[in-house]
């Protein structure tokens, strides 16, 4: 059985992930000494499901707009799938 998503919600799809700085953040590694590593905010083809302000709903609450990335929104996640397919090369 499936159920119908609410409509206000939107599907934005990552067209492009920069490497670097613009797509990272600082995640503690190593507790005991402090070590940090980059890692990355976003993967390239990932399906993000957001509110009406742009915010992710699940998860750390990320919003593509405040990274270096680029997106497509879709109001359908049947075309969201279909595209971020197509990024993956699937």
């Amino acid at each position: 059985m499936s159920y119908p998503l609410p409509k206000k919600w939107k599907y934005q799809v990552i067209t492009k992930a920069p490497e670097g700085d613009g797509n990272q953040y600082d995640h503690l590694c190593n507790t005991k000494s402090f070590v940090t590593c980059k890692v990355d905010v976003f993967c390239l083809g990932e399906i993000i499901i957001v509110d009406s302000f742009g915010r992710e709903i699940i998860g750390a609450g990320r919003k593509p707009s405040k990274w270096h990335v680029e997106y497509k929104e879709f109001t359908s996640i049947k075309e969201a799938v279909k595209l971020a397919n197509k990024i993956k090369g699937w």
